[in-house]
Parts: structure tokens; sequence; C-alpha cells
């Protein structure tokens, strides 16, 4: 899982830098079986790809929030 979000979060990372945020991220595996590192990849490419668009959409609403004066 690590290696997965090692390899997939740098446009997650590159965009925090941009708008200057922070953003502490937790995963946790519960389950008996250990998945294949395929299965594990697409479930984290998931995750990021939430993550960028959470992100994403917050940074939009901090900058409308500026341009409108805090209105």
């Amino acid at each position: 899982m690590r290696e997965a979000w090692r390899i997939h979060c740098i446009p997650v990372k590159s965009h925090l830098e941009q708008t200057k945020t922070t953003l502490s991220v937790f995963l946790t595996f519960s389950g008996t079986d250990i998945p294949d590192y395929a299965l594990v990849e697409q479930s984290v490419i998931k995750i990021i790809n939430r993550l960028r668009s959470i992100v994403r959409r917050n940074a939009e609403n901090i900058q409308d929030t500026e341009n409108h004066g805090g209105q």
C-alpha cells in the first residue's frame, strides 16, 4: 500500500504545494487476506483521485471567497 501511494501521490503533493495547503493522510487495511498489488494500486489511485478532487474544490472555494471579499 505504501508503494502504491508513493508512486501515485505526486499529483496531489504538487497541487498541495501550489496551493500552500497541507493534508495528512492515513491509510489502513483491514482484512484477513492480503490482496494482490494490482487491487491495492487500483484502490489507492481511486483514493488519490478523490483527494485531488477535494483539494481542487477547496482551493476553488478559497479563491472564490478571496475574490468576493469573504461574502
